[in-house]
């Protein structure tokens, strides 16, 4: 006999309310399955109560009233104190008739889920009951995840909570493997790089045989994180492409025109240590940071987002750094 969406509640109802967690597709399989066999409501939740889990947070040797204490602490947070003692009474008298903890399970669950959301006294509690089974339902039926999920204390009885704890199920659900800081080398041939969601780096160093790695139809991407370009050149360069790399180092050892035209994304360029003629940075934007040091080239940096055009000329620096910032269209030489 094939189980019916009412029956299926009532079964993630009984396992949120046992041990405040997702059961998983294991376990629902399980317990389905008996149902399906003819066992009953309270079957499953003795069934529950017998079960490692249940007895790991619950020893069968607390007496009625710890048992009782814990397990409303767990279940109605919410609740006040004289609320949560009323519940540890009836527990108490329930179990004193010689009633199993599997009864204390089903009642709670019965309750808690029939129970008016407005109810002054235990309005919350159920409020958040609904959610954790919410949220249980989405974990287990849902997305299908075979094992039991701890159901998070941000989930309380305001319903904006499960959205959260919805993210939570897809971020431990979520076998992408996490990928650290990457290193890429560009080659003289044509490059299509992109990175990944750490602080990548991409080499375009001169080889050895002093042949210059960024080329003219290469196209650089860095992904998520503060991505760095390191740029060696001996000859002008337009790269197609070049977006989320926020840091560009860059040198030359021949006269150079580097052209940002192409890139997006760009916080900062430093320059130096440029070798065997002028320099030129052209395409950038005023908000990008310009530093340049150890040289004794000329330097010309032309902006291209200010009123009309600017382009500030540096003299031969020698070792002397001099930094441009967001503030250059300000500066007059």
């Amino acid at each position: 006999m094939a189980i019916t969406a009412e029956t299926r509640q009532d079964i993630m109802e009984l396992a949120v309310a046992a041990n405040n967690a997702a059961p998983g597709t294991t376990l629902l399989s399980e317990l389905v399955a008996m149902s399906t066999s003819g066992s009953s409501l309270l079957d499953i939740a003795n069934h529950l109560a017998d079960s490692a889990s249940f007895k790991a947070t619950y020893p069968t040797f607390q007496t009625a009233a710890e048992f009782g204490a814990e397990f409303l602490a767990n279940l109605i947070p919410e609740a006040s104190d004289a609320a949560r003692a009323e519940g540890v009474a009836i527990i108490e008298g329930l179990l004193a008739a010689g009633n199993s903890r599997g009864v204390i399970i089903l009642e709670a669950a019965t309750f808690l889920a029939a129970l008016d959301e407005a109810d002054a006294s235990f309005g919350s509690s159920a409020a958040l009951f609904n959610n954790r089974v919410e949220v249980a339902t989405y974990h287990t039926i849902e997305s299908e995840a075979a094992d039991s999920w701890s159901i998070p204390t941000s989930v309380t009885s305001d319903d904006a909570s499960v959205a959260t704890a919805k993210s939570a199920v897809d971020s431990a659900l979520d076998t992408t493997p996490v990928v650290g800081s990457q290193t890429f080398s560009l080659t003289t041939s044509v490059d299509n790089l992109t990175g990944g969601s750490a602080a990548d780096t991409f080499n375009a160093t001169q080889t050895s045989g002093g042949q210059q790695t960024l080329n003219t139809l290469d196209a650089i991407d860095g992904g998520d994180g503060a991505d760095t370009l390191n740029v060696s050149l001996k000859a002008d360069v337009t790269p197609s492409s070049i977006s989320s790399i926020e840091t560009i180092n860059v040198d030359a050892t021949a006269a150079a025109n580097f052209s940002l035209t192409n890139a997006t994304g760009v916080e900062r360029v430093n320059i130096s240590g440029v070798t065997g003629g002028a320099f030129n940075l052209k395409g950038v934007s005023k908000s990008v940071a310009v530093a340049v040091a150890d040289t004794d080239q000329a330097h010309t940096i032309t902006y291209n987002d200010v009123t009309g055009s600017l382009i500030l000329q540096l003299l031969p620096l020698r070792t002397r750094p001099v930094v441009l910032s967001s503030k250059c269209p300000e500066l007059r030489f």
